[in-house]
């Protein structure tokens, strides 16, 4: 009886420490944020149609990214290594041509300045 008194006890508290940092998890994420700004170019002029490409990434292996454009959320997804879920993609070809042009004259960009 003893033995099943230590075991159902030490069950309790760890459920209790589980559940107070999975709290403290949610309460961190419980935040009303937003993201506002306007795209600018080298010489500071704003950009109108730039694509903003959200990503988060917690460790170098998971992460979320959501796509945007002219105030309209466009794609977002969440990936890790072993899995991917979009939870939806609204960009049409032509969008995305555009898109992967921007990317690569701002990659091209970068990569003058280092």
């Amino acid at each position: 009886m003893t033995s099943y008194g230590t075991r159902s006890n030490f069950t309790v508290i760890f459920a209790a420490a589980l559940l107070f940092l999975c709290g403290q998890f949610v309460r961190a994420a419980e935040n009303n944020s937003a993201i506002e700004g306007v795209v600018q170019d080298g010489s500071g002029k704003p950009v109108s149609g730039a694509f903003v490409k959200l990503n988060y990434q917690q460790f170098s292996f998971t992460g979320i990214t959501i796509l945007a454009k002219d105030g309209q959320l466009y794609a977002a997804e969440a990936w890790s290594c072993g899995w991917n879920r979009k939870f939806f993609n609204n960009t049409t070809a032509e969008d995305a041509q555009e898109y992967y042009v921007a990317l690569d004259a701002f990659r091209a960009e970068r990569a003058e300045r280092k």
